[in-house]
């Protein structure tokens, strides 16, 4: 035995090398080299090097190789009520299809963009008239704007007030310039006459050629620009006559003192000779035209509108308008032709496009890319390309901010079927206005279905496009969005929850880059030549060279500064402004300047006041809502409105920023402090506290109050029950976003409510049927915020009571007490529990007709889950397997309903070592779950959970933590950070980095979870002694023992308290605590301990249950180490056979348990009796595993070890060198697994080579 001797010290010494191990020096150095030796991989792993035989079922493993907590948590997933006064509705099928008009695939109404576009040319002197062309500008115009594009016509005013450059002036220049301009806008003219008749360009400026374009400039040499512009845009042209529009200024209004001291000196006094000129023109104009006549340029705005609006409402009369749905689509168009005018540095990604959408099966794309790239820009300019190249083909375009509803998820679905059925000429009914969102996302995928039909009968293809999915009011999970196949579909968003919902949806992204130089170029030239402007080069290098290099790239930066440019810089002022904004730091910097423009524009002090509230607003404010908080006209309002122009979104009849970059810089300018927010908020707050309740108090005002920090007036509001059920109509985790700051701060919601309900309603047998119902919401809430205390068994009790003496129908009673059991269930009083939720069942099967009901499945469900949590199995799987074959009956294989139960069967499952059948229904109710209600909904983390805790169990922690993480941000997303399903979630990521080694990070999130759970709970609780004894396991673990100990004590006294003295979970702490006193050698306290355990467990399971073989393994490793061997080999045999009578011969724990008898065995030197062992547990281990899994390893070098002791090098040397394989294949070689395996790898070599 030299050779072991001389192997054991070789590893010996290896390991008290490794720094690693300093903690465990002392055990090292103590285990005997036969032990060092057999363990081998399996010590090493589990940190103690101190040879514990185990068992399966037991609290610990052989191979259990690391350092572990009690199991992860799973959880059952029951559904949260059953529908059992109605009947079953029958399940919806597609509607019929009904022939219609027929119609050409994708043919939708005649765009008629060229007839649709309105230029008004606006014709005056300069100086004189600044005060009116500012008025129209800021004012008149966006409002026309904003009227008529919800009409699909797009207005546009040319006001040449700047441009052009002083060259162009001395050379002449501008005439061509302003005349081609008036071409362009025909029939729509403004003139505007004061008392001077304008500049007159030089004889040189009329040449030959000019006059030969223009023949009205035959004779015009001493004439006026603003006199040429009228001859040549209105009196040389009938048709324009008819329709311009001429407005005179009384001259007495005194219109030098608006001007600044400079232009008050360059405004000298004209010669006679203009005047008469003048004069001459103005009769003229009388004979020809409509004048009409105003006193100050305050009156000029009203009047131009007026006069243009008649105009335009008789070309694009509102009448004629086609029903809502044509509306809206025209108003989506008209965004997308806002859109179109120009667009550079797309080339490339129009071939991209285009080659997406000539694949067959193509994934869904999701354009990206920074605030104001040019996403929706790309957006429309490819689709009215590919439109216009393929007009057969379906295609449906919705830009998110075109219409106040364009953000609901609802209304894009409905308007998609509607333009659907115009498509296709089909009429396919729409669900109903009262059917749930899921339910018209599941009719819309048959819809499309019927329209990918169509399609492919006419050769034609389907686009889906959806801009700005970042925009969402609601559902940004996406859950809604029914991706068919055989349909390409194409949406962009900003980084946000839809984003990430896409992506995790199959979306492929498409990242739009900023503008290169020259692309940037493109953009100001094709900009200035639409308007026909010029810029100095001076002034396009100073756009081009931001303070900011990285705006410079930015469409949304370029156009930002040309549109302020051309709005509210005049030739004077054009150097000066150009200057600020090119100054601008960032986006929200130059939008900061822009609201510095706006408060000159507007009402002193207006912008002010009106912009922070806005921003305060959950998700904007209604017109209405703003004018009567501020006070203010619907003038003054319509001016700020107009004047920010984009930067404002309809968004569902509210007001609301267009961009974020507006967003910040209203926070910046006008609330720079935490206390100017809470102020603005608390404004809101103020003003929707006046209201009478409905929902839109309830959707703005407890969000104000939190955003403004008034804890005592949020608390009144969420206790007056007479808002509840507004309150709650939204969502659970809506309304627990109110409680939960509150809860942080000491006001426990479960008290306060159950409080204020006994309050209002009084005792139990007074109750009527709308307090039952409050008592039933208030119930669900509770149930939502995971409250299981006192007051809730107390109102579930009372509510049992009411509806006892309310209704006759049992059934409805029956659930009412199955909420009572599950309080009492989760608060430790199972008898009582499991005793009401036979009785329910009972009831349920004896009150219903039909035995296949969901509400007899619902009450299956929960007995089986506590049955399951009680260890009954036998009992409990075939009430899941019942539950869920009626839930399959009713709902089908895909329905949410049907993921619970296979969620609930695949606990069972994994509990009874049916590992690759709940692997199976665990991913199938993922699936369902995912499908459902999108990738971030709490439901979807209990599946993950779940199922991450079966790849812990069988040591795929690789796989299990990416689970355990999204599961925990799912649940602290919906629930907050103090929760106690987050606190379940923790304790789950706690377990895989124990086992994962990294117990620092485990223990923090242990105490973590612990303090949570004394939060929820208090200091006598199931979870909290939980959390107690798994912070002792890691503290052990890691040799703590000193810490650990107290934690153990005070675990068992918790479960004691709970349980009673007798319960398996009180077994399970003992055996803990045995085990602790074990590690420190304290065995005569230990011993009693486990026979203790041995006893609870035989009375409870009788004596050939799996955890009385745990308990047997256990008291025989405690005898061994205290050199009782012959004690130990009868409780070791009779453990096995318990095992093989129990389990499959082929069972994992079986082989476990091989290999425990096969240790002992060879400590006493009967190897031969424990070859045949070793090799059975090889051969099951294989089979259960796979040739290539560490536990093979293990059994291999065990079974290696053996033969190298009976001299049989050559037959162990194939096992070491596959062990040595697998462990550097499954670790690395450097691995202290792998070392070792090599250690015993070396020993076997030398030993053949002598």
């Amino acid at each position: 035995m030299d050779w072991l001797r001389q192997a054991a010290a070789q590893l010996r010494e290896w390991l008290m090398q490794q720094a690693w191990l300093d903690a465990w020096q002392s055990s090292i150095a103590q285990t005997p080299d036969w032990a060092l030796l057999v363990a081998g991989p399996t010590t090493l792993l589990a940190f103690a090097l101190l040879l514990r035989i185990t068992w399966p079922g037991s609290r610990t493993s052989d191979a259990d190789t690391k350092p572990k907590v009690p199991q992860a948590q799973r959880q059952s997933r029951q559904p949260a009520s059953a529908n059992v006064a109605p009947p079953l509705a029958p399940t919806r099928k597609p509607a019929a299809v009904q022939p219609a008009a027929l119609r050409a695939p994708g043919q939708m109404a005649d765009d008629d963009e060229g007839n649709r576009s309105v230029r008004v040319f606006v014709s005056s002197t300069f100086l004189d008239m600044q005060t009116e062309r500012n008025e129209l500008v800021t004012k008149t115009f966006p409002a026309l704007r904003a009227k008529y594009r919800a009409r699909g016509v797009e207005l546009f005013e040319v006001d040449l007030r700047w441009g052009i450059t002083r060259e162009q002036q001395e050379r002449g220049e501008t005439l061509p310039t302003l005349l081609a301009e008036i071409d362009r806008c025909r029939p729509y003219f403004i003139g505007l006459l004061g008392d001077r008749y304008g500049w007159v360009p030089p004889a040189a400026a009329l040449t030959d050629k000019l006059k030969a374009d223009y023949p009205v400039l035959a004779e015009a040499q001493g004439t006026s620009v603003t006199a040429l512009e009228i001859m040549h845009g209105v009196l040389s042209d009938p048709e324009t006559a008819a329709r311009a529009c001429f407005f005179e200024r009384d001259p007495n209004w005194n219109w030098r003192a608006t001007l600044n001291d400079a232009d008050r000196a360059a405004a000298t006094a004209e010669p006679e000779a203009a005047r008469a000129k003048l004069g001459d023109l103005k009769a003229y104009i009388g004979r020809t035209s409509r004048v009409e006549a105003y006193a100050r340029p305050a009156e000029i705005g009203p009047k131009v509108a007026a006069a243009l609006d008649a105009l335009l409402e008789a070309r694009f009369p509102e009448a004629d308008a086609p029903g809502a749905f044509e509306q809206t689509a025209r108003l989506h168009r008209a965004y997308a032709r806002e859109r179109r005018r120009l667009h550079v540095g797309a080339d490339g990604y129009m071939r991209d496009l285009n080659r997406w959408m000539e694949t067959k099966d193509a994934a869904p794309l999701l354009i990206t890319g920074a605030s104001g790239s040019g996403k929706s820009t790309l957006v429309a300019n490819w689709i009215n390309a590919w439109r216009k190249a393929h007009p057969s083909h379906i295609v449906f375009e919705h830009y998110l901010g075109a219409s106040p509803d364009s953000a609901d998820p609802m209304q894009i679905m409905r308007r998609l079927w509607e333009h659907l059925n115009h498509a296709t000429g089909e009429s396919v009914a729409l669900p109903g206005d009262g059917a749930e969102l899921m339910d018209v996302s599941a009719a819309l995928a048959q819809r499309l279905a019927q329209a990918r039909v169509s399609a492919k009968r006419s050769g034609s293809r389907m686009l889906i496009a959806l801009d700005g999915l970042d925009k969402l009011s609601s559902e940004q999970n996406l859950r809604w969005l029914p991706i068919a196949p055989g349909v390409h579909w194409l949406a962009s968003s900003l980084p946000s929850e839809a984003e990430t919902a896409a992506r995790a949806r199959g979306f492929e992204p498409l990242d739009v880059k900023p503008l290169v130089e020259q692309e940037r170029r493109d953009l100001i030239a094709g900009t200035l030549k639409r308007w026909r402007r010029k810029l100095e080069p001076q002034h396009i290098a100073r756009i081009l060279q931001p303070a900011a290099a990285e705006l410079a790239g930015s469409p949304l930066y370029l156009k930002t500064v040309l549109e302020e440019l051309r709005v509210s810089a005049d030739n004077a002022r054009l150097a000066e402004r150009l200057e600020d904004y090119s100054e601008a730091r960032d986006m929200a910097d130059l939008f900061d300047r822009v609201l510095k423009r706006l408060e000159g524009d507007c009402e002193p002090g207006f912008v002010a006041k009106v912009l922070p509230l806005i921003w305060a607003s959950r998700v904007g404010l209604e017109e209405t809502e703003i004018l009567a908080i501020t006070d203010a006209s619907p003038l003054v309002w319509a001016t700020l409105r107009n004047g920010l122009g984009d930067g404002l979104r309809d968004h569902q009849g509210r007001m609301a920023f267009g961009h974020d970059f507006l967003n910040q810089a209203v926070g910046g300018r006008y609330i720079n402090s935490d206390e100017g927010k809470r102020l603005a908020h608390l404004s809101l707050a103020d003003y929707f506290e006046m209201r009478p309740p409905d929902e839109r108090q309830a959707e703005e005002l407890p969000y104000q109050l939190r955003a403004g920090e008034a804890w005592d007036r949020l608390e009144a509001l969420l206790l007056d029950l007479d808002h509840f059920h507004l309150l709650h109509a939204g969502s659970d985790s809506a309304l627990w976003s109110y409680w939960l700051p509150l809860k942080e701060r000491g006001r426990d919601p479960e008290r306060l409510l159950c409080h204020a309900f006994a309050l209002r309603c009084g005792e139990a047998e007074r109750w009527s049927v709308e307090e039952n119902k409050l008592a039933s919401a208030l119930a669900d809430f509770l149930k939502f915020t995971g409250a299981s205390g006192q007051p809730s068994v107390q109102l579930a009790e009372n509510r049992v009571a009411s509806l006892r003496r309310l209704f006759a129908f049992d059934a409805i009673t029956a659930v009412a007490s199955i909420h009572l059991a599950s309080l009492l269930e989760q608060s430790g009083r199972l008898e009582e529990a499991e005793e009401i939720y036979r009785d329910a069942l009972d009831t349920m099967e004896r009150g219903i007709a039909e035995p296949d009901n969901e509400a007899v499945a619902f009450a299956l469900s929960h007995l089986a889950a506590l049955l399951t949590r009680t260890d009954q199995f036998a009992e409990a799987e075939p009430l899941l397997r019942r539950a869920l074959a009626i839930g399959e009956k009713i709902f089908g294989p895909e329905h949410e309903k049907v993921a619970a139960h296979l969620n609930d069967l695949a606990v069972l499952c994994g509990d009874t070592n049916r590992h690759a059948e709940a692997e199976r229904l665990l991913k199938r109710a993922l699936a369902i779950d995912e499908k459902t209600f999108g990738p971030e909904n709490p439901k979807v983390a209990t599946v993950l959970n779940n199922l991450a805790t079966l790849y812990l169990a069988t040591n795929r922690d690789g796989e299990a933590e990416p689970l355990l993480r999204r599961a925990l941000a799912i649940d602290e997303k919906a629930f907050g950070s103090q929760h106690p399903q987050v606190a379940t979630d923790l304790n789950n990521l706690a377990v895989c980095l124990v086992q994962t080694q990294r117990f620092n990070e485990a223990e923090l999130i242990l105490r973590r979870v612990l303090k949570i759970w004394q939060l929820s709970f208090g200091s006598i609780h199931s979870n909290v002694a939980a959390a107690y004894d798994n912070l002792a396991e890691l503290l052990s673990s890691t040799d703590r023992f000193a810490e650990a100990e107290p934690l153990y004590r005070q675990a068992l006294e918790t479960y004691e308290k709970t349980f009673g003295a007798n319960h398996p979970k009180v077994a399970l702490r003992l055996n803990h605590l045995a085990q602790l006193l074990c590690k420190l050698d304290r065995h005569t306290e230990a011993e009693p301990l486990l026979r203790r355990v041995l006893a609870i467990d035989e009375e409870l399971y009788g004596t050939d249950h799996p955890d009385v073989a745990g308990d047997l393994n256990n008291l025989a490793a405690l005898l061994m180490d205290t050199n009782r061997l012959a004690e130990a080999e009868p409780l070791l045999r009779r453990a096995l056979d318990i095992a093989e009578k129990g389990l499959a011969l082929d069972d994992i724990d079986v082989a476990m348990g091989l290999n425990n008898l096969a240790t002992l065995l060879r400590a006493t030197g009967r190897l031969a009796e424990a070859e045949p062992l070793l090799r059975r547990a090889l051969k099951i281990d294989e089979e259960s595993f796979g040739p290539d899994h560490p536990n093979v390893a293990i059994r291999l070098n065990n079974l290696a070890v053996l033969l190298v002791t009976t001299n049989r090098h050559a037959e162990a040397e194939p096992l070491c060198r596959r062990s040595f394989a697998i462990m550097k294949a499954s670790f690395g070689a450097d691995h202290p697994q792998a070392q070792t395996t090599a250690q015993i790898l070396e020993a076997c070599v030398r030993a053949l080579k002598a």
